[in-house]
């Protein structure tokens, strides 16, 4: 019997060659980031209302610079600081305002007050953050004797090396943060004399302050600014670091930095 005949040839395969090297987005293309959605809770008015009763008297922590901070507790038993800025700084665009939450809420280091939130309704402005504590360094050098005497040397130290390192990640984030306010009245003390160092990265809203808010505190302001700060006007990590001498000196001695320069007559 004859062999089968053989199978006809296959016919020629057609070989389709595809670009893999997509060329990258460029960031015209990309979704551009905003500020419209910052990585922290965006609180209504309303709820911080309730959690501070109102923003009641009796709920203030401190009077500062750039508002007033109360505390505010949860349905959750959560405690929280809320900054609510003042007329001046409220006046500041909504945007302006997320662009500065957003550059905030990035700061996480053991020794800087964490921003935890935010509120930008009804033309209001207000930060909110964990609470930490309601006394200040100052409080505890030079009016709370019970907290005072926990002070032994070690436990000084111990807190200069703390707000040195929280003064060093500030200046070596990206970009760079300068303080600009860096004194007792702005670093938190506990019973533990654990420290939070406050109003990190609200330099801008500083330069908005009227004068007439500035002056009354325009002496105890000038005694931890830098020499050249008041003859320029120019902030720098240098005029940090003069703040920084200046607030360790009054912390290793109990004195305030008035006591030297403005002798009594």
């Amino acid at each position: 019997m004859p062999p089968p005949p053989p199978p006809p040839p296959s016919p020629p395969v057609e070989k389709i060659i595809v670009n893999v090297n997509v060329p990258p987005e460029t960031n015209s293309a990309k979704s551009p980031v905003t500020a419209s959605t910052p990585p922290v809770t965006s609180y209504s008015v309303a709820s911080l209302q309730q959690y501070t009763n109102s923003f009641r008297e009796e709920n203030l922590i401190k009077d500062g610079r750039l508002g007033k901070v109360y505390m505010g507790e949860r349905p959750d038993g959560k405690l929280l600081s809320v900054l609510k800025l003042d007329d001046v700084n409220s006046k500041i665009s909504v945007d302006e305002f997320l662009e500065l939450v957003l550059s905030i809420s990035e700061l996480r280091h053991p020794s800087i007050l964490e921003l935890v939130g935010y509120c930008a309704e009804h033309g209001q402005r207000l930060l909110v953050y964990n609470y930490f504590s309601k006394k200040t360094l100052s409080d505890v050098l030079h009016g709370d004797d019970e907290m005072k005497g926990k002070l032994s040397w070690n436990a000084r130290l111990q807190v200069a090396l703390a707000a040195a390192k929280a003064l060093q990640y500030l200046h070596e984030f990206q970009p760079p943060i300068v303080h600009q306010d860096f004194e007792p009245g702005n670093i938190l003390v506990n019973i533990d004399l654990a420290i939070r160092v406050t109003d990190c990265g609200l330099a801008s809203l500083m330069l908005s302050d009227s004068v007439a808010q500035l002056s009354g505190r325009m002496r105890a302001l000038l005694n931890y600014e830098a020499p050249e700060v008041h003859e320029s006007g120019m902030y720098s990590d240098r005029s940090d670091v003069y703040s920084f001498g200046v607030v360790m000196l009054e912390l290793l001695s109990g004195r305030q930095p008035h006591d030297r320069l403005f002798p009594s007559d």
